[in-house]
């Protein structure tokens, strides 16, 4: 699940600095990705990570002893 979401993220960088790019007026050519793919994952929506909840959901995490409380 991190693995997805770091590959989501890297994704999701992408898009964002190809739009601000375009904003600028500047055309980005892939340097490591094949143009195909570069374009598939530019041209799709963003994408949203899977959440990881500790203790099964369970909002109650802590004994209740902590500074924050």
């Amino acid at each position: 699940m991190v693995f997805e979401n770091l590959e989501r993220g890297s994704r999701n960088h992408l898009r964002a600095f190809s739009f601000q790019l375009k904003n600028i007026g500047v055309t980005y050519e892939p340097a490591y990705l094949d143009l195909k793919t570069f374009q598939d994952i530019v041209n799709s929506q963003f994408e949203k990570g899977r959440q990881y909840r500790m203790n099964n959901g369970n909002a109650n995490c802590g004994n209740g002893f902590g500074n924050g409380k």
